[in-house]
């Protein structure tokens, strides 16, 4: 999720930095991962605003500072800014909660600030990417599900691969032969990736996830 929104982010931007419309949509990438609050601060839209300005200037740049002074009300208002929110279950509140359904629970007070911040007098949309446990299920919003790869997208990450084309051929033909635990795994594309990694670097097939994930972190170490 965190890469697909990136990857949205990235696209747009690139839009963006091409179109001379003064009404043109700038995305903002926001990482729930560090809202952190006091204990007696409201879980409100006031919260969500403020850790949004800290992240877009987090060493209080006086350049950026100046520019979110001039445009960043005007965008709210306006619905020029499009937020994606990432990491929404990891809220620090959020990962200590045991409550989820109440109406007052940790998970409908972020969602509810959240869904405040782009609403009301704002005219702002945003995304929320969360994984399905802790996530903001009760807030009324289109959903996007995260959908495994099939086996011809599984073929055409590793044809896209910078491996040579006979480590290509041996990771195509054990797609099918791979054992059930590997096959249910490389439906991921970042598992997928890691393990087109281990055999682009000269090793056999994996016979299980342990060899991946070990291969990936002996690799990053060694870096």
């Amino acid at each position: 999720k965190s890469v697909a929104l990136r990857h949205v982010a990235l696209d747009l931007l690139n839009k963006a930095r091409k179109s001379r419309s003064n009404s043109t949509i700038l995305t903002v990438y926001i990482n729930l991962r560090d809202l952190k609050r006091s204990e007696n601060q409201p879980i409100d839209r006031e919260l969500i605003l403020n850790y949004v300005l800290f992240s877009l200037n987090p060493k209080n740049d006086q350049n950026a500072r100046i520019f979110l002074d001039n445009e960043f009300q005007r965008g709210l208002r306006d619905g020029t800014w499009l937020f994606l929110f990432d990491s929404f279950d990891e809220i620090p509140d959020v990962l200590s909660s045991r409550e989820v359904n109440s109406a007052n629970s940790i998970v409908r007070k972020y969602a509810d600030a959240i869904s405040d911040f782009l609403h009301g007098m704002n005219q702002c949309r945003g995304i929320v990417a969360s994984r399905y446990f802790h996530g903001p299920g009760h807030v009324d919003w289109i959903r996007f599900n995260i959908m495994a790869l099939k086996v011809e997208r599984q073929i055409q990450l590793i044809k896209r691969a910078e491996i040579n084309v006979e480590q290509k051929q041996i990771l195509i033909g054990h797609l099918a032969s791979a054992r059930p635990e590997i096959q249910t795994m490389i439906t991921n594309p970042l598992f997928l990736s890691m393990v087109i990694r281990h055999v682009g670097s000269g090793k056999e097939f994996p016979e299980d996830s342990f060899t991946v994930f070990k291969s990936y972190a002996d690799d990053r170490f060694n870096v």
